[in-house]
Parts: structure tokens; sequence; C-alpha cells
């Protein structure tokens, strides 16, 4: 992804958040973080089945100082999908108005799976995955609503101007937080 190669500190910053994230798991994933998955079957095994169906195994054997690692990692990786997926709907609408009908059928393909493999696609995290492309590129697309192009490039000034996970749900707060005025910097 062009994020990659164009933003400097982007691969350090998630390699530091995923080197930091496996060190703990070698550290901790000990019969204690084991237990605590068993502790949550049997508190509630619903809420359980429904984490693991949602792509959360990682966050449900994760001790909670790992939740914010998660949490950052996960962040990061829905600004870059959804960057990309803003930018490439922008790029098809200009050369291509019938490209639109592309990103339909994309969108109708992810929705339409089912079954067997959409169990599968939850217990492995595929589901988490398509709703970091759907997170991102809403994120995306608001701002770029509310300002155009210039907000769409401020998440990329630093590590500091990263959405997190709870402001890709509500990016105005997001663009509290950055400040909008220093858009044009």
């Amino acid at each position: 992804m062009i994020q990659f190669e164009r933003v400097p500190w982007l691969v350090e910053h998630l390699r530091k958040s995923i080197s930091a994230l496996i060190e703990g798991a070698a550290e901790e994933v000990r019969a204690a973080s084991l237990g605590g998955l068993g502790r949550r079957l049997l508190g509630d095994p619903r809420e359980l089945v429904e984490a693991l169906l949602r792509g959360e195994l990682a966050r449900a054997i994760a001790l909670p100082e790992q939740g914010e690692l998660l949490d950052r990692i996960q962040a990061t990786m829905a600004t870059v999908e959804g960057h990309a997926e803003h930018v490439m709907d922008v790029c098809a609408r200009k050369s291509d108005p019938a490209l639109d009908a592309l990103r339909g059928r994309l969108d109708e393909r992810r929705a339409r799976r089912g079954g067997l493999s959409e169990l599968l696609g939850r217990l492995v995290g595929v589901e988490l995955k398509l709703r970091q492309y759907e997170l991102g590129k809403a994120f995306f697309d608001t701002i770029a609503a509310d300002g155009g192009a210039e907000l769409v490039r401020l998440p990329w000034r630093s590590e500091a101007d990263l959405p997190t996970l709870p402001e890709l749900e509500r990016p105005r707060a997001w663009l509290e937080r950055v400040g909008t005025a220093s858009a044009a910097a």
C-alpha cells in the first residue's frame, strides 16, 4: 500500500506496536491467560462465543494491558485500509464513473457471505477485517465531506494524529482532537 511508502513513520509505528504485543504475549500466555479464557467461558459463555464470532480470538485470550495494543494496531490498519478504499473510490469516480458499479459489486460480494464461510471468517478474523475496511472508509468519507483533501491528509502527519478506534466511529471527535484549524498547516 502506498501509505507504507509515503508515510515515513508508519512502518516503524506498526513494528513497535506489533513487537510489543508479541513480546507481551510471549511473556504472558501462560495458565493465567488461558485461565482467564476459562473463567470467561464459565462466567458468560454467550459473551465469549459472541466475541469469538466477531473475530476477537486474540482479545479473548489477551491480558487487559494487551487490549490497548490490539486497539492501536486495529485502528492503524483501519486507517490505512480505509484511506486506500476512500482514495480508490475518489480516483475511480474521476477517471470512469462506471467504476462505481464495481464498488457496488465488491460491497455486495462482501455482504453476501453466509453459512459456514461466514462462521469461519468470523472465527479467524475476516469479519473484523471487513469491519476495518468499512470503518476506515466511512471515517475518510466523512472527514473528506467536511473538509476535503486537506483533512484526508491529517492522519498521516504523525502517530499522534492517527484516529483511535472510538474516533474512527466518531470522526468529528477526531477532528476536535487534532484541530481542523491546523489542516492548512
